[in-house]
């Protein structure tokens, strides 16, 4: 009698993991975007979102959840039930920058978040007021050797992926340069077109029609290699800063502990988010690369290796938020 419980458990031990995995998801999924609406998080969120709830037939729901940079929305996900039901926008600047950025950082990444999958990535194109007498980036970085403390770039806030990125290329290059936050990146371009300041690190997406119209000058790209959009811009690698490389990137993150049957749903899902034409197609078009397709442990490995890169570096410019 007790070898048929205990056999009887056993079936039971097994079969939970697939009922589980055929049930999820049984009701609306939450997936929490750490920034306002527009904006490359809005984007990533809304494209996949939209997605899942058309091939799992099952609502996927956007919540935008602004406040201290990323860090409220961002500390909401990492610790909410690890279900399945809570999902977070992942990007460079809250995944990996923000361990840098902070001294008490109100979630881990590395303990708390697992990617499900990574999606898109967007580079960021430097450019410059027309009035400031330059016209590459070598000839920039002389230009301010000699001009110590003269030029200003510009950022969409403190601990964006704009004032990262200036940050580091000026430690990379001891540019004395100045940074002066706005809040957002559209109130940049008329101070830049005017020449108030000088320099902006914009997303390569919302850079290009500001490059196109003439109202600023393109000097730079971070990506690896040249934007198909605009393949007249070199990259920073061509420029004078060997290997450099910089593309920020979207994903879909859970809280640690997400039963694997639930993770394994999720990732067969994101597989043909990632995989279907219309998706590529909206991504694309606003500005974005969709990303080399990995497998869970790829991906994982790899944003580890992206938050150790990275928030070396930042820490290297010296950058600290309160």
């Amino acid at each position: 009698m007790k070898n048929k419980i205990a056999g009887w458990l056993a079936v039971c031990a097994l079969s939970i993991p697939a009922a589980a995995l055929a049930e999820y998801p049984d009701k609306p999924v939450k997936i929490v975007v750490p920034q306002p609406q527009g904006g490359g998080f809005d984007l990533a969120g809304r494209i996949v979102g939209q997605k899942l709830s058309e091939l799992t037939g099952q609502q996927f729901i956007v919540e935008n959840k602004p406040g201290a940079g990323t860090l409220l929305g961002t500390q909401l996900a990492a610790k909410s039930v690890a279900d399945g039901y809570t999902l977070l926008v992942g990007a460079l600047a809250n995944i990996a920058f923000n361990v840098a950025l902070y001294k008490a950082l109100p979630y881990d990444p590395r303990t708390e978040l697992v990617p499900v999958a990574l999606v898109s990535s967007v580079s960021f194109t430097l450019v410059a007021a027309n009035a400031l007498s330059v016209k590459s980036f070598k000839e920039l970085v002389d230009y301010t050797k000699m001009n110590p403390g003269k030029v200003n770039y510009a950022s969409a806030g403190n601990g964006t992926g704009q004032h990262i990125t200036g940050a580091i290329i000026a430690h990379l290059t001891r540019m004395p340069v100045v940074h002066i936050p706005y809040k957002g990146a559209q109130a940049v371009y008329p101070d830049l077109m005017n020449n108030v300041v000088q320099l902006f690190y914009d997303n390569s997406a919302t850079a290009k029609p500001h490059i196109e119209s003439g109202a600023v000058r393109a000097l730079a790209i971070t990506s690896k290699e040249r934007s198909k959009a605009q393949p007249q811009i070199p990259t920073f690698n061509e420029s004078g800063l060997p290997g450099f490389e910089l593309e920020t990137w979207f994903g879909i993150f859970a809280p640690t502990g997400t039963p694997k049957p639930v993770m394994d749903r999720l990732r067969t899902e994101m597989a043909k988010v990632i995989a279907a034409p219309d998706v590529r197609e909206r991504f694309e078009r606003a500005g974005n690369t969709m990303v080399q397709k990995r497998s869970g442990p790829e991906t994982e490995a790899f944003v580890k290796a992206e938050i150790d890169k990275w928030s070396a570096l930042v820490r290297q410019t010296g950058i600290e938020l309160e």
